[in-house]
Protein backbone atom coordinates (compact mmCIF):
# COMPACT_ATOMS: atom_id res chain seq x y z
CA UNK A 1 0.00 0.00 0.00
CA UNK A 2 1.16 3.70 -0.91
CA UNK A 3 1.16 5.79 1.92
CA UNK A 4 -0.26 9.46 1.11
CA UNK A 5 1.94 12.46 0.47
CA UNK A 6 1.53 15.63 1.67
CA UNK A 7 1.43 17.80 -1.31
CA UNK A 8 1.49 21.57 -0.75
CA UNK A 9 -0.91 23.78 -0.90
CA UNK A 10 -1.73 26.63 -4.00
CA UNK A 11 -0.35 29.19 -1.60
CA UNK A 12 2.96 27.25 -1.04
CA UNK A 13 3.24 26.18 -4.48
CA UNK A 14 2.68 29.49 -5.67
CA UNK A 15 5.02 31.03 -3.47
CA UNK A 16 7.64 29.06 -4.71
CA UNK A 17 7.44 29.70 -8.41
CA UNK A 18 7.46 33.34 -7.69
CA UNK A 19 10.70 32.75 -5.20
CA UNK A 20 11.85 31.03 -8.19
CA UNK A 21 11.06 33.64 -10.84
CA UNK A 22 12.48 36.29 -8.57
CA UNK A 23 15.64 34.37 -7.94
CA UNK A 24 16.52 33.65 -11.45
CA UNK A 25 15.37 36.89 -12.93
CA UNK A 26 12.54 36.14 -14.47
CA UNK A 27 10.72 39.01 -12.37
CA UNK A 28 14.02 42.18 -11.62
CA UNK A 29 14.30 44.24 -9.49
CA UNK A 30 12.05 47.33 -9.17
CA UNK A 31 9.62 45.38 -11.62
CA UNK A 32 5.86 45.57 -10.46
CA UNK A 33 4.19 42.52 -9.25
CA UNK A 34 0.36 41.72 -11.03
CA UNK A 35 -1.54 39.84 -9.33
CA UNK A 36 -4.39 39.01 -11.62
CA UNK A 37 -1.57 38.25 -14.36
CA UNK A 38 -0.33 36.11 -11.99
CA UNK A 39 -3.17 34.15 -10.98
CA UNK A 40 -4.25 33.95 -14.80
CA UNK A 41 -1.00 33.03 -15.67
CA UNK A 42 -0.68 30.17 -12.91
CA UNK A 43 -4.14 29.17 -13.18
CA UNK A 44 -5.15 29.92 -9.98
CA UNK A 45 -7.44 32.84 -8.37
CA UNK A 46 -5.66 35.84 -6.67
CA UNK A 47 -6.09 34.35 -2.96
CA UNK A 48 -3.16 32.27 -3.27
CA UNK A 49 -0.90 35.08 -4.92
CA UNK A 50 -1.95 37.68 -2.53
CA UNK A 51 -0.96 35.17 0.23
CA UNK A 52 2.23 34.20 -0.99
CA UNK A 53 3.13 37.70 -1.71
CA UNK A 54 2.62 38.46 1.92
CA UNK A 55 4.92 35.99 2.52
CA UNK A 56 7.06 37.50 0.00
CA UNK A 57 6.64 40.50 1.77
CA UNK A 58 7.88 39.35 5.45
CA UNK A 59 10.89 37.54 4.05
CA UNK A 60 11.82 41.31 1.76
CA UNK A 61 11.42 39.59 -1.32
CA UNK A 62 9.01 42.03 -2.26
CA UNK A 63 8.32 45.57 -1.09
CA UNK A 64 4.86 47.60 -1.14
CA UNK A 65 5.54 50.45 -2.46
CA UNK A 66 1.50 51.85 -2.04
CA UNK A 67 0.60 53.05 -5.15
CA UNK A 68 2.71 51.03 -7.49
CA UNK A 69 1.48 47.82 -5.55
CA UNK A 70 4.42 45.76 -4.61
CA UNK A 71 7.09 45.28 -6.77
CA UNK A 72 10.05 43.16 -6.61
CA UNK A 73 13.09 44.18 -4.07
CA UNK A 74 16.75 44.39 -4.74
CA UNK A 75 17.94 41.33 -3.53
CA UNK A 76 21.61 42.57 -1.70
CA UNK A 77 24.87 40.00 -1.55
CA UNK A 78 23.82 39.29 1.67
CA UNK A 79 20.72 37.68 0.77
CA UNK A 80 21.40 36.23 -2.55
CA UNK A 81 23.99 34.43 -0.41
CA UNK A 82 21.87 33.28 2.40
CA UNK A 83 19.69 31.95 -0.48
CA UNK A 84 22.40 29.46 -2.14
CA UNK A 85 23.67 28.47 1.71
CA UNK A 86 20.13 27.71 2.69
CA UNK A 87 19.52 25.48 -1.07
CA UNK A 88 22.90 23.91 -0.71
CA UNK A 89 22.11 22.76 2.85
CA UNK A 90 18.28 21.57 1.71
CA UNK A 91 18.18 20.50 -1.45
CA UNK A 92 20.91 17.43 -0.94
CA UNK A 93 18.70 16.68 2.32
CA UNK A 94 15.72 17.01 -0.13
CA UNK A 95 17.07 14.27 -2.63
CA UNK A 96 18.13 11.97 -0.20
CA UNK A 97 15.01 11.78 1.41
CA UNK A 98 13.10 11.33 -1.96
CA UNK A 99 15.42 8.33 -3.14
CA UNK A 100 14.82 6.43 0.33
CA UNK A 101 11.44 7.49 0.40
CA UNK A 102 11.06 6.01 -3.85
CA UNK A 103 8.61 3.40 -4.89
CA UNK A 104 10.28 -0.20 -5.88
CA UNK A 105 9.39 0.05 -9.47
CA UNK A 106 11.09 4.04 -9.95
CA UNK A 107 13.92 3.41 -11.51
CA UNK A 108 12.44 0.74 -14.45
CA UNK A 109 9.76 3.29 -14.55
CA UNK A 110 12.26 6.26 -15.56
CA UNK A 111 14.10 4.38 -17.30
CA UNK A 112 11.10 3.21 -19.56
CA UNK A 113 9.91 7.02 -20.04
CA UNK A 114 13.47 8.15 -21.17
CA UNK A 115 13.67 5.18 -23.43
CA UNK A 116 12.14 6.36 -26.66
CA UNK A 117 11.08 3.36 -28.21
CA UNK A 118 9.41 2.26 -25.00
CA UNK A 119 6.05 0.72 -24.98
CA UNK A 120 5.06 2.26 -21.90
CA UNK A 121 5.08 5.60 -23.59
CA UNK A 122 2.61 4.67 -26.00
CA UNK A 123 -0.66 6.63 -25.41
CA UNK A 124 -2.29 4.15 -27.69
CA UNK A 125 -2.42 0.52 -26.54
CA UNK A 126 -2.00 -2.11 -29.60
CA UNK A 127 -3.04 -4.74 -26.89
Amino acid sequence: MQKIEQSKSLTEQTHDILLNAICSGEFEPGERLNQDEIAARLNVSRQPVNSAISMLKANGFVQDTGRRGVVVSQISPDQFQSIYEFRSAVEPFAIRLAHERKPADAEPRALAMLNPYSPSKSLISLS
